[in-house]
């Protein structure tokens, strides 16, 4: 889970930093929280032909308290990184109605 936090730390700083520089807010006091997205089946057999299995954690995640939130894929060789406007996105995308889930760390 050091993988989560420092994605965590690394966005989160950056993001403080844009908007400081800005001038646009104070910096926050409410923390991101972290979560995995747990593939209970997988349709598309993306994750399988990675090494998933059933049950497995495919990405770690981070949602920030104003609601943007990164994912980081942990089944494959190639760890590629993305953002999302909300958690709901991360859902329609990723969620295969219902098969992953997200769980809360």
């Amino acid at each position: 889970m050091a993988g989560v936090t420092l994605t965590a730390a690394v966005v989160l700083v950056a993001v403080v930093g844009l908007v400081a520089r800005a001038g646009l807010a104070e910096v926050p006091t409410v923390k991101p929280r972290t979560f995995v997205l747990r593939r209970h089946e997988d349709p598309t057999g993306v994750a399988t032909a990675h090494g998933a299995t059933p049950g497995q954690d495919v990405a770690w995640g981070v949602e920030f308290p104003d609601g943007p939130c990164v994912i980081r894929w942990c089944v494959s060789e190639i760890r590629q990184t993305a953002v999302f406007a909300s958690l709901d996105d991360i859902k329609a995308v990723h969620g295969h109605d219902g098969k992953t889930e997200v769980v809360w760390l």
